[in-house]
């Protein structure tokens, strides 16, 4: 006796036949195939979240902004290179050196009593040492801002000194030859008296100003 013949699965009878959605595996292969790009999705939006928290409005720091000796040509104090707080008034400084331009020249040319004699008449120069000396004082400011080929402290301390010795030539009554040479001893010789500017020069650029 032949076997029944079955006849094969049909769209009508068994739709999975045709279409593998509708087979058994077909929801668990469709809730993976979703399950991944909603698992990266959800990781972007937590990345994006954990980025973006801080809410405390803070920038990053750029170089220049603080530390080290900042500079200011204005706020400063009226009598001294420093505002008190560290910074240096350009200002100042600049106003400063050039209380101490053209005393530096006079100062160089002293080499005997009728030079000095002049200077102190005021036919050979306006000297005022006080303005000259309290201008030193100012540009003191400067002396933390040395480099390998300059040391303004250095220059501003030999200043300093000549300027002390000139203000007692000045108000002594008779100030002998020996007394001016004492003083160019001090001093040395008039270039490299005046060639103690540079490293204040270089002191001020270092400053900024």
């Amino acid at each position: 006796m032949r076997a029944a013949r079955v006849a094969p699965p049909s769209c009508t009878t068994a739709p999975e036949a045709c279409d593998p959605s509708h087979s058994a595996a077909a929801p668990r292969q469709y809730a993976a195939a979703v399950r991944k790009p909603l698992a990266l999705l959800i990781a972007v939006f937590l990345l994006a979240a954990c980025s973006g928290g801080d809410d405390s409005g803070s920038s990053p720091t750029l170089p220049g902004d603080g530390g080290g000796n900042a500079t200011t040509g204005d706020g400063g104090s009226d009598d001294g290179g420093s505002d008190g707080s560290g910074q240096i008034d350009c200002d100042t400084v600049t106003a400063a050196l050039s209380d101490i331009g053209v005393p530096l020249q006079l100062m160089a040319q002293v080499r005997d009593p009728a030079t000095l004699a002049a200077i102190k008449e005021g036919t050979g120069g306006n000297l005022d040492i006080d303005v000259f000396l309290a201008a030193i004082d100012v540009l003191h400011a400067l002396d933390p801002f040395d480099g390998p080929l300059s040391d303004p402290k250095e220059s501003l301390d030999a200043f300093e000194e000549a300027g002390t010795e000139m203000k007692a030539l000045l108000e002594a009554d008779a100030p002998t030859q020996a007394d001016i040479d004492a003083y160019n001893e001090t001093i040395g010789s008039a270039a490299d008296f005046l060639g103690l500017q540079v490293a204040i020069a270089g002191g001020r650029d270092a400053a900024g100003c």
